[in-house]
């Protein structure tokens, strides 16, 4: 029982901050479209185990939201999920530099 008063006596000060209340929604986080300079870089994984391959997509676009490049990249092996993603984002940063 003394543990539990010791506790709820450290975390008092946490538990009553309106910021570390479970109840209150995070903040909203707005997005704002690229800069004419910059463009928007999307990218997927897929993995499929039955067939034992990977599917790697990559999508491009300026402000506008226009197509300027899209790469789809098979791999003759299924990848795990995390790695295939990673993956993904290794290839359209190396693709965006070479562009």
């Amino acid at each position: 029982m003394q543990e539990w008063n010791e506790y709820n006596e450290a975390t008092k000060e946490e538990k009553s901050n309106p910021e570390n209340n479970i109840n209150n929604p995070p903040p909203q986080i707005r997005w704002n479209p690229p800069t004419d300079a910059e463009i928007i870089i999307n990218t997927d994984a897929a993995t499929c185990n039955s067939t034992n391959k990977t599917g790697l997509g990559i999508v491009a676009r300026n402000k506008q939201g226009h197509l300027l490049a899209i790469w789809a990249i098979p791999i003759q092996q299924c990848l795990k999920v995390e790695i295939a993603e990673a993956q993904a984002l290794r290839l359209a940063m190396i693709r965006a530099k070479e562009e």
